[in-house]
């Protein structure tokens, strides 16, 4: 039976984030393959950045500082969240699962200044269950995720 349903954030509940963020960075003149190199792969910066081994301020500090922008590192997160807008469908049904008694879950690598930026503009931890644990077994779990290794990875867990 299943007990939890298990959203990812960008590209599921989130929408055009990314591609509006690397579009305003084009705007200030940094190219795609450098605004990718540092945002978007999966270079050592950026993984340290997302298992919480540098701080909002070390990795934006060091973004800035190859991207040859003069900004402050709360300019460019303010940046990153501006263009973000949620997907009516999948809020709305989030909603509906929840009240059908669902527990709803978010399964993300995001990181904090997302995180942080996208709750204060949208307030949308209010539609999840906060949980460290689910208690439930994998199979008693749905997943949606828009990035298909994520997705044969939890299928992995069947």
């Amino acid at each position: 039976m299943i007990k939890v349903i298990c959203f990812d954030l960008d590209g599921v509940y989130f929408l055009n984030g990314k591609s509006n963020f690397l579009k305003a960075l084009d705007e200030l003149g940094v190219s795609e393959n450098g605004a990718k190199r540092v945002f978007l792969n999966s270079n050592e910066m950026n993984k340290q950045y997302k298992i919480g081994r540098m701080t909002d301020e070390e990795f934006w500090s060091l973004a800035l500082k190859e991207w040859n922008l003069q900004m402050t590192t709360q300019d460019i997160m303010d940046l990153l969240i501006n263009d973000y807008e949620t997907n009516p469908f999948v809020v709305e049904y989030v909603k509906k699962v929840k009240d059908a008694g669902y527990k709803t879950a978010i399964c993300s690598s995001n990181f904090p200044a997302r995180i942080n930026g996208l709750q204060k503009r949208f307030g949308f931890l209010d539609d999840f269950d906060v949980i460290t644990k689910s208690c439930v077994e994998p199979s008693e779990i749905v997943y949606s995720d828009d990035y298909e290794p994520a997705i044969n990875t939890a299928k992995e867990w069947e």
